[in-house]
């Protein structure tokens, strides 16, 4: 491809989703968590600085940020109610991401990554 694109990093819940999804179901008396948490607290903004920076100072590299796609308004959950979005404390799961595929290949696409 003669243009690269920047996809910024995934919010992150920095701890065991699925594990806290187990937690609650198996003991809601006593786990009291809804296993959310909020994008912006778990996002490098010096990153995400750099990252724009990077794609508008050069005119082959864009920037993605699928962020309100993971987190719709900033609110982030482990789980949907019928697809568990995060595998473990770092990773998005498979089942998760193929329902990102439709709009991240036209994101992609708007930016001339095809």
């Amino acid at each position: 491809s003669k243009r690269l694109v920047i996809l910024r990093d995934a919010p992150l819940p920095r701890f065991d989703g699925p594990n806290c999804l187990a937690r609650r179901q198996w003991q809601p008396a006593i786990f009291r968590g809804d296993c959310s948490f909020q994008a912006e607290n778990s996002l490098s903004p010096m990153l995400l600085q750099m990252h724009r920076r990077i794609a508008e100072e050069n005119g082959t590299v864009g920037f993605l940020d699928m962020t309100q796609h993971i987190c719709p308004g900033g609110a982030c959950t482990v789980d949907d109610g019928t697809i568990i979005k995060y595998r473990d404390g770092n990773h998005l799961s498979d089942k998760f991401v193929r329902t990102l595929v439709p709009v991240l290949r036209e994101e992609l696409a708007r930016q001339g990554a095809f």
